[in-house]
């Protein structure tokens, strides 16, 4: 409405000063009602960079009771994957977790464990009502003293900031960042001891 108004008083060209007062005004209502849609885009965009969607494979030096008994812990998630700041596992079945966001903010969330099989499947999900839709399913194949680590990982923030859209966008793509984090998974699990 803005908009229109703005763009009314640009069509109307009256001399003087009172004229170029007026085509001012239009401009920056133009530009005022502009703002949100460029923000709401910004923002959009933002939030699709940041989401994550991905299944990948390793295949570890380690024994699948080993590769289990480290993964088993969501409080050794942060020494796998570089945005997660702490991971709280309460013991229930129920953790808390907390991320850093592209422009340095925290984002937390509550997750329920949705599947524990020892030594074969591990599941999560984030609670209903968080901020973040997460979720992740770990499958542990054993191959004689080795293991293949299957992982397929989803992560969508729901309401993205105007400073975290625009950090997200300058920021190295996810699928960058996911295989530095896959570098770090591989070089820790697959050490001698990932303790």
């Amino acid at each position: 409405m803005l908009a229109f108004a703005g763009g009314t008083m640009l069509g109307w060209s009256p001399r003087g000063t009172r004229g170029v007062v007026a085509r001012l005004g239009g401009v920056a209502l133009i530009a005022f009602g502009a703002r949100r849609l460029v923000t709401r885009a910004v923002r959009d965009a933002g939030t699709r960079r940041r989401s994550v969607d991905c299944s990948f494979s390793l295949d570890l030096d380690q024994p699948v009771s080993r590769v289990f008994a480290f993964c088993s812990n969501f409080e050794n998630f942060p020494r796998l994957i570089r945005t997660l700041r702490e991971v709280r596992d309460s013991g229930d079945g129920h953790s808390h977790w907390c991320a850093t966001t592209p422009s340095g903010r925290t984002i937390e969330w509550d997750a329920v464990t949705t599947k524990f099989v020892t030594n074969s499947v591990i599941a999560w999900r984030s609670v209903p009502g968080a901020g973040v839709h997460a979720s992740g399913l770990l499958r542990f194949i054993p191959d004689g003293r080795r293991t293949r680590l299957t992982m397929q990982l989803r992560y969508d923030v729901l309401d993205t900031t105007l400073d975290d859209a625009i950090a997200a966008l300058a920021a190295a793509p996810n699928d960058k960042q996911l295989a530095s984090d896959i570098r770090r998974i591989e070089a820790l699990l697959g050490s001698e001891s990932p303790a």
